[in-house]
């Protein structure tokens, strides 16, 4: 966990730095996040038996990182983007059984083959992001109960622009989608 807090305190530090580099934000020096930072992470750090101090971290970081408060779905992305440069997407992908389960979006899905092949299926860049994963485990779940196979039917509400229902069809699957506006 204290990694994982490490990791925040840095990319709120890179993010610090593209704002000030592209966007010519400067809300606060790098000596001073520096310090606060180094603040933080001591805080966390000095409670009963070394546990993490959820509570201070809550409050603390949140008030000392202007990167955050400036705008958090920018942090997102720009840390999503910054992760995404370092992986490495084989080719040669096919889909493969994994044996899935019910579960929330995690990071290792988004890192990993059967979701990497999808996304090629689908003509979409890899990308942190859950509705992408969505799609991604829906299809995964259809191929692991074999229901990708011709002459399935599909129904689908709500769809708007989603690759879903095309990607169906390309499988020789009737989809019929519909997206509901009042």
């Amino acid at each position: 966990m204290l990694d994982k807090i490490l990791q925040i305190v840095k990319a709120i530090l890179n993010l610090s730095r593209f704002l000030k580099k592209n966007y010519s934000v400067i809300y606060k020096s790098q000596e001073v996040l520096k310090t606060e930072s180094q603040e933080v992470l001591n805080a966390v750090r000095t409670t009963n038996k070394q546990q993490l101090n959820l509570t201070f971290l809550n409050k603390g970081l949140l008030s000392t990182a202007d990167a955050i408060s400036l705008n958090i779905k920018t942090f997102g992305y720009e840390y999503a983007r910054s992760l995404r440069e370092q992986l490495t997407i084989p080719s040669n992908l096919s889909p493969q059984k994994i044996n899935l389960q019910s579960k929330a979006c995690q990071q290792n899905d988004i890192e990993s083959d059967w979701f990497f092949y999808w996304c090629q299926e689908m003509k979409i860049p890899v990308t942190y992001h859950r509705k992408l994963w969505e799609f991604c485990y829906i299809l995964q779940a259809l191929y692991e109960y074999d229901l990708l196979t011709p002459r399935r039917k599909g129904l689908g509400f709500g769809c708007g622009e989603e690759p879903l229902p095309s990607i169906l069809a390309a499988y020789d699957i009737a989809i019929t989608a519909d997206e509901y506006s009042r």
